[in-house]
């Protein structure tokens, strides 16, 4: 007498789960460079670095990438990304690839080449700086700038709002930083999660409509109010785009949250 009241029970949370979500595959292509300036003092020399998210949201890592910088008579730039600043004022570096469709997918930075200023007796010299990324990302949210021989690069750090996508309750603001050795994931007071949920899960993805391809930071156990979650050194800010809340069981999206735009 108690199974079919038990795969009642089953079939309710599954279709409670699923409400109106379904798994899309494809997201857009996006390109980005993950360690931006804000401003480079004139004669030196800094490589960028990008990263390119292909249609199904995986990181292409010998994606055939093309580096152009504007105005020539300011800033060159060399087939890896490498610029040599020659006189200052306002520039632009861009870099584009291509889709599987054979679209062109880009992304445009622009900064200020300040002037050097020594005194007669002093000769110039050029250096190059390659930063990682979890050292010199910028951040659409910190409005403060680090100093790095001549370099001006902001403090990387992300702030959002996670929502729900599901007919569960899922909120909460959210902070998403470097602290000098690895990643933190923070949730703050306003944070609020159905425990009716069976079996919910958090992951950094590309693709903010599956698990495929990302990181599992872990089941969820903490329902309400602020907690945090520690990221693997191994892994760079700017990763992956996308926090997900998944119905594990189900495989179903619950919610989601964007880290950064391109």
């Amino acid at each position: 007498m108690k199974r079919p009241f038990v795969n009642s029970l089953i079939f309710l949370l599954f279709f409670q789960c699923i409400n109106e979500d379904f798994i899309d595959d494809y997201v857009d292509p996006s390109l980005c460079i993950t360690n931006p300036i804000l401003s480079i003092r004139e004669g030196l020399s800094y490589q960028f670095q990008a990263q390119f998210f292909d249609e199904s949201g995986t990181k292409v890592n010998d994606a055939d990438l093309n580096w152009s910088a504007n105005p020539p008579s300011a800033i060159s730039i060399s087939d890896d990304g490498t610029i040599t600043t020659l006189s200052p004022g306002n520039v632009m570096v861009k870099v584009t690839t291509q889709g599987l469709q054979g679209e062109t997918i880009s992304t445009e930075l622009h900064f200020t080449i300040t002037p050097l200023l020594i005194a007669d007796d002093q000769t110039t010299t050029t250096e190059t700086t390659t930063p990682t990324s979890e050292t010199t990302t910028s951040t659409t949210d910190s409005s403060t700038s680090t100093t790095d021989n001549g370099i001006v690069v902001m403090d990387q750090f992300f702030e959002g709002q996670v929502r729900s996508t599901s007919s569960y309750l899922l909120r909460g603001n959210f902070r998403y930083e470097y602290n000098g050795e690895h990643i933190i994931l923070s949730l703050d007071g306003s944070y609020r999660a159905d425990r009716a949920l069976p079996g919910l899960y958090v992951y950094l993805t590309n693709n903010p409509n599956t698990p495929m391809g990302g990181y599992e930071i872990g089941r969820v156990t903490v329902f309400e109010g602020e907690h945090q979650y520690s990221i693997p050194s191994s892994i760079a800010l700017k990763d992956y785009k996308y926090i997900l809340y998944w119905c594990k069981p189900f495989s179903v999206k619950v919610g989601d949250a964007q880290l950064f735009e391109d």
